[in-house]
């Protein structure tokens, strides 16, 4: 017989079955080439000093964490791009908007679709007050719009690249990003909380305006009430509550873990 030939068997050596079996110190030495064409990977060794990201180990080990960086990447590039871009379009949409408005108004206000993008990126929005009058009362107008958008949506950006890198760390560690210096971590946990309740309570007052744009019949600045007011005030009330609620949830589980120094659950790694 061919299979399990037996010493002394009848069988000729060159038509026997052998086996090298690999022992595990060999497959523990694999090289990157080789694993390189396993599948996507990979070891999550380095530690951050400064922001919170640490190692993920499992039963006292580095952990193995596949496809884990591609979505990273695609993740922490993709997202803020795209938001940029959005961003870009409601700036030049909200522009045409109040040319065409102030045409029949004396004082149009924001159009629509700046308020839209102001709801997207609350956060951002927030931080532009803080300059907002600034380059108009040094530059020429059109200077100072160029400057004053374009720092907008170079802070959406930034804003939506924090948003990924959050969105990673909690897939990775079910934990937010920040700080780990424990005074600097409590500290923007507090302020980030104050931050989503006072988006709360600007969720509230465009709910309140909803209700009264509901009711309203005829023509505003920028066309029908339904759609230039009504509308627009449902959207600005659902994102601010969206804000308000993640802000308040995450940070507020974060400044907690910091005060009674509980450690968060780490994800398990994924697996094939």
């Amino acid at each position: 017989a061919v299979f399990g030939s037996a010493p002394g068997s009848a069988t000729p050596p060159e038509h026997r079955i052998h086996s090298n079996p690999i022992s595990p110190s060999d497959l523990s030495k694999q090289d990157i080439s080789t694993l390189l064409g396993i599948g996507h990977f990979y070891f999550a060794l380095t530690r951050f000093s400064f922001w919170g990201a640490r190692t993920v180990h499992s039963r006292g080990r580095p952990a193995l964490c596949y496809k884990s960086s591609d979505m990273r990447v695609k993740l922490t590039y993709a997202l803020p791009l795209a938001q940029m871009v959005l961003a870009s379009a409601l700036i030049w949409w909200s522009e045409l908007w109040e040319r065409a408005a102030n045409r029949i108004c004396d004082m149009p206000g924001p159009a629509p679709a700046f308020d839209l993008l102001v709801s997207i990126n609350a956060p951002a929005a927030l931080v532009r007050a803080s300059w907002r009058r600034l380059p108009y009362s040094v530059f020429h107008p059109m200077a100072a719009f160029l400057l004053d958008n374009g720092a907008l949506v170079i802070a959406i950006g930034l804003l939506w690249y924090w948003v990924a890198l959050n969105i990673y760390s909690w897939r990775l560690r079910r934990t937010v990003f920040i700080f780990r210096w424990m005074p600097l971590r409590l500290g923007g946990d507090a302020l980030l909380i104050a931050v989503g309740v006072f988006w709360g309570i600007s969720g509230i007052d465009d709910g309140r305006h909803s209700i009264v744009w509901a009711h309203a019949r005829g023509m505003s600045c920028f066309g029908p009430y339904v759609w230039s007011r009504w509308l627009p005030s449902i959207a600005a009330t659902g994102l601010d509550f969206t804000w308000c609620f993640a802000l308040i949830y995450l940070f507020g589980r974060d400044f907690l873990h910091g005060v009674f120094r509980k450690t968060p659950v780490q994800a398990r790694p994924a697996q094939n």
